[in-house]
């Protein structure tokens, strides 16, 4: 009984600490930061950003690099209001993600610089990169992870967490969405940075515009993807957005589908040539 015990408790583990990696980079990934800095007389000027990836794109190290965009709004001198947000201008900072080792890259395109941003491989007692957080280019204390553990955060379930002991605050990293104080971030002596929302948005306008044709929709047990080669990963929705699996494959996919309840569900068609979209499915057997 004891042993059955054991490979019990050992079996639960792997389940829990087994968890799929979550990818960072993602088109349809939105990044909603606040900024307050400094005006020398103890007052702050406040501004919030939202970030998000573009179509353009750089070699850089034998790395492809994905461009990211932000617009920025300005906070009221009084009150916790902010203004009209400004237009979506390409920034100089690209991203490039490593799947297979789980590392985030960032490439500043004007001071042609790069560093490791994320480790999501590290494990407790690990040092955290830091090097790459702007403004300072790894001007920053050393950085150990204390502990590791999955939670829920920005309506996201079982995210990998990674708790840090970094000096005068609370530095909390999230695996597939980046840092408590932005995606490339952290706090300075003059600047105050925090990650306010993340969401990975399932575009409607997207579903408007489908590129791919899936049939049958509805559909009872299986569907058929035109284009089906082009595809790299189909990750699939309920209704709330919450996501159900994530598939390699349209046959992977389809053995999955059969074992549905009647239901809406959304599809996500992420492409080889980091496209991606997202169709409505109805499941009606």
């Amino acid at each position: 009984m004891k042993k059955l015990y054991t490979l019990f408790i050992l079996l639960s583990g792997s389940i829990l600490f087994g968890q799929e990696y979550r990818p960072l980079l993602d088109n349809n990934n939105l990044w909603t930061t606040s900024e307050s800095i400094s005006d020398g007389g103890g007052g702050y000027y406040r501004y919030q950003n939202e970030i998000r990836l573009n179509d353009q794109t750089i070699n850089h190290n034998e790395k492809e690099y994905i461009n990211l965009e932000i617009r920025t709004r300005i906070g009221h001198e009084f009150g916790p209001d902010y203004g009209e947000w400004g237009e979506w201008y390409d920034s100089s900072i690209y991203l490039h993600e490593n799947l297979e080792e789980k590392n985030i890259y960032i490439y500043y395109r004007d001071y042609e610089v790069e560093f490791l941003l994320y480790n999501f491989d590290i494990e407790v007692g690990d040092t955290i990169p830091t090097q790459g957080f702007s403004p300072n280019f790894g001007f920053q204390h050393p950085t150990i992870v204390t502990s590791i553990n999955y939670e829920n955060h920005y309506g996201l379930e079982n995210v990998k967490t990674f708790q840090t002991n970094h000096q005068d605050d609370d530095l909390i990293i999230y695996e597939g969405i980046g840092g408590s104080h932005g995606l490339f971030t952290l706090i300075t002596l003059e600047h105050y940075y925090s990650l306010e929302d993340f969401n990975p948005i399932l575009n409607i306008i997207e579903m408007a515009n489908n590129k791919s044709q899936i049939f049958p929709n509805p559909f009872s047990d299986k569907i058929q993807i035109q284009n089906s080669k082009e595809i790299k990963e189909l990750q699939l929705f309920d209704l709330q957005g919450k996501l159900i699996s994530t598939n390699k494959n349209l046959d992977e996919l389809n053995s999955k589908l059969s074992s549905l309840n009647n239901a809406v569900y959304f599809l996500k068609i992420n492409y080889k040539n980091n496209k991606s979209e997202t169709i409505k499915l109805i499941k009606n057997k």
